[in-house]
């Protein structure tokens, strides 16, 4: 039950925004009562960063997944070529944003929402044992064009320019 309410929760708020998910909205949903929601989330909070929370960890296993199956190139190179699979994940991209948004704009959310910041640095570090500052440095500058290709409808950056600053990055 409590995996049906978070998958609902999300498409939720994906669709309709964070506002709109509510015990109620997501009951009506999961064709459940209102107090089935309340038992596993006693309030919004708690089941708005579950679904965040959620949304980190799926993240977290197919970026792992992605790297591992990766060929190995230069990391400047593997990193281009993630920033660009990841904006032909356009779907999985907007939702996992609209999630990010949504968390940055509830004070009681914005915790998950460095985690989700953190993982990403985590997994750079961990594959290709970047410093805290490079892997901060390549997040930043990834967030940035994923955001901008979301507002763009789509629209890619040169990968030749993006190839460069993810080198300039890591021999900072």
């Amino acid at each position: 039950m409590r995996d049906s309410i978070l998958h609902h929760a999300a498409m939720i708020i994906r669709l309709e925004g964070l506002h709109a998910c509510t015990h109620r909205a997501v009951a009506e949903q999961c064709a459940i009562s209102p107090g089935t929601v309340t038992y596993h989330f006693k309030n919004l909070d708690e089941l708005h960063a579950a679904v965040i929370e959620r949304a980190v960890e799926s993240f977290t296993q197919q970026t792992h997944a992605w790297f591992a199956a990766m060929e190995e190139n230069s990391v400047a190179q593997q990193l281009t070529q993630f920033l660009f699979w990841t904006l032909d994940e356009r779907e999985r991209l907007i939702c996992e944003y609209a999630l990010f948004v949504a968390a940055v704009s509830r004070p009681r959310l914005r915790q998950a929402a460095a985690a989700w910041i953190a993982s990403h640095q985590h997994i750079l570090q961990q594959h290709f044992a970047l410093t805290a500052q490079q892997a901060e440095a390549v997040v930043a500058f990834t967030d940035a064009w994923l955001l901008r290709s979301i507002i763009q409808e789509g629209k890619k950056p040169n990968a030749a320019l993006v190839q460069r600053f993810f080198t300039s990055i890591l021999q900072s």
